[in-house]
């Protein structure tokens, strides 16, 4: 009889171990997964400029051309879809970025049109909005 529960009782430690390898397994499994994962960002067409961010505004560039454009405001210093930041969903615009445009495109303000409210870049208008 005791011969019977000491075979029993070891087939349980077994049976119960095996589960804990295998849970374990799992475990680990889970964990490469998540740092394997791959965080994707979908940026919007915007610039930092003189403490404003400006967004594309298509009704605005449908209208306006180059010969709109009045004076260099500056230059485009950093592209975040051109970077490592580009899959940083954190990431925040600093004046004179852009996620879309490229580093060393010039930034124009519009004749007739308030700085602090539209710019002109690389043939197209950015608007404040709030």
């Amino acid at each position: 009889m005791s011969k019977i529960l000491f075979t029993l009782f070891s087939i349980s430690v077994f049976l119960l171990a095996g589960c804990s390898v295998e849970s374990e397994k799992e475990s680990v499994e889970s964990e490469k997964e998540v740092e394997e994962m791959h965080v994707e960002v979908e940026w919007v067409d915007a610039i930092a400029w003189n403490g404003n961010k400006y967004y594309l505004n298509e009704e605005k560039t449908a209208i306006i051309t180059e010969s709109d454009i009045e004076k260099k405001l500056g230059e485009i210093t950093f592209s975040v879809t051109r970077s490592e930041e580009v899959d940083n969903p954190e990431y925040q615009l600093k004046d004179g970025e852009a996620t879309f445009v490229s580093k060393g495109t010039s930034v124009y303000s519009i004749k007739g049109e308030d700085i602090n409210e539209f710019i002109y870049a690389h043939g197209k208008v950015y608007k404040v909005v709030d």
